[in-house]
């Protein structure tokens, strides 16, 4: 038995490290010793001969140390680096994960002490661990380390600003889970993070308490603001507990009216995208080595299918409240009613459109309407057009490209296409009204792919807030 005052040689195991928590810390340890060594390497004072007695001294104590079953050195070099890039703390590592980081750690050292004796190219030297740990040196440089603050600013690089707004908002989150960890340890707890959003409230946005009256920001983490909902809804439970003779079902239904609106599965849908989003970004820009889809919607409805049933077991009447926008689509009568209103049937005049009257103004008021329900357009990619997006297609048809310069913003990727114009807007004249706004379509025949710049538009436009629209404000 080991009296008081004995060494203790290792940490007994209490929360064995999963096989990809061992990669991250052994591939952290060889990332930064390399990343020194070759700044060492070009600094001109540094000292060789200093650093090659260090290391012999260094790697002879280690030998002796791992004999005598002491693997204390590599485990304190392991959590140093775990708490660098966000790991479990290493004192919940078994003496197997120890003997893993001692092994990283010996090849390490002598890989350098290679390098300092016979004057070798430690990219060369070092390939073998290289390849193992998926470390990808790039113009005779190492990788820096990617955290997870870097990364969001780079995935925000090129972006439109509301796709950076939206960035912003899941970088935001992903920092409150995590902290600034690294990259690499975020990516492979996204359940925790999916887990976190699951629980939170719809308003967390709108919790930092600035109004007109009230103009200093409140800050409330997000962890409060669950553990604030989660005491709500305990409280929503005992009460509807103690209603007199209430059957199980009959408690369940009065709570939807009680409980705490929390985020909606589609909005954590999207947040899942921008996380694989900033992903995409480290790995094209910062060398991120690790997958760049973590978890698709499936697999993300089962996680939260199972977490739901584990709070279950801990409150059987455990309900998950959400609230989903409502969006409704126009019905027939609303259509109806603007295709017979005076600005399609003749108004009295340009500053009456709503009065009845004989003229037939076709202006952006008139098309815009039009070009959105035939063409399956949102309006703000409508209202962004330019005179030179009409284009001619090879296939004989007129077609409008929408978010096709760097001006024209579009909600995504996909945004960026060439639709032909239904054969009813041609009939009605859309052709020969852009014709008239400066700039003829069949002088320029070009291709719907072949990457051609539009002109920009001889008018300026204005919101129109009576009609959703712009109207022309001034010739340019």
């Amino acid at each position: 038995m080991p009296q008081e005052g004995d060494k203790k040689i290792f940490i007994e195991p209490t929360a064995p490290a999963t096989p990809e928590a061992i990669h991250a810390i052994s591939r952290e340890i060889v990332r930064s010793h390399f990343e020194k060594l070759i700044s060492n390497l070009s600094d001109p004072a540094f000292d060789a001969e200093g650093r090659i007695q260090n290391l012999s001294a260094l790697l002879n104590l280690l030998q002796v140390e791992l004999r005598g079953r002491d693997l204390s050195r590599p485990t304190q070099i392991a959590k140093e680096v775990a708490e660098k890039i966000g790991e479990p703390p290493v004192n919940l590592m078994d003496a197997g994960a120890a003997r893993q980081f001692a092994t990283t750690l010996k090849a390490t050292w002598k890989a350098e002490l290679f390098v300092l004796e016979d004057f070798e190219d430690p990219l060369a030297v070092a390939a073998g661990l290289f390849e193992r740990f998926q470390i990808a040196p790039k113009d005779g440089q190492i990788p820096p380390f990617i955290s997870m603050a870097t990364a969001i600013e780079t995935a925000k690089q090129g972006k439109s600003a509301e796709m950076r707004r939206k960035l912003e908002a899941t970088g935001t989150l992903l920092l409150e889970c995590f902290g600034n960890v690294s990259l690499e340890q975020a990516a492979r707890r996204i359940t925790e993070f999916c887990r976190f959003l699951h629980r939170l409230p719809r308003d967390h946005g709108q919790r930092h308490g600035k109004n007109r009256y009230q103009k200093e920001e409140v800050s409330v983490s997000k962890r409060e603001l669950i553990a604030a909902a989660d005491a709500h809804d305990a409280e929503c439970y005992e009460m509807v507990r103690r209603i007199p003779g209430a059957s199980e079902r009959q408690q369940l239904a009065k709570l939807p009216d009680l409980l705490s609106i929390r985020m909606t599965h589609k909005n954590l849908e999207r947040h899942l995208d921008r996380v694989h989003d900033i992903l995409r970004s480290a790995a094209a820009s910062l060398g991120y080595p690790g997958k760049t889809k973590v978890l698709t919607y499936s697999a993300l409805a089962q996680e939260m299918k199972s977490f739901s049933q584990e709070l279950r077991k801990h409150e059987p009447l455990f309900l998950r409240m959400t609230r989903p926008k409502t969006r409704s689509r126009w019905s027939g009568i609303r259509l109806k009613k603007l295709l017979t209103s005076p600005i399609y049937r003749g108004c009295y005049s340009l500053n009456r459109r709503t009065r009845p009257g004989k003229k037939l103004i076709r202006d952006a008021i008139y098309w815009v309407p039009l070009i959105i329900m035939t063409m399956g357009t949102r309006l703000t990619e409508v209202l962004q057009l330019k005179a030179g997006d009409l284009i001619w297609h090879d296939d004989g048809v007129f077609c409008l490209r929408f978010a096709w310069s760097v001006e024209q913003d579009g909600k995504t990727v996909a945004s960026r296409r060439v639709v032909p114009i239904p054969q009813v807007l041609l009939e009605l004249g859309l052709v020969e009204w852009i014709k008239q706004r400066g700039y003829d379509a069949e002088s320029r025949r070009q291709h719907a792919t072949g990457g051609c710049q539009g002109i920009r538009c001889r008018r300026t436009y204005c919101h129109d807030e009576r009609f959703g629209c712009r109207r022309p404000l001034r010739e340019t």
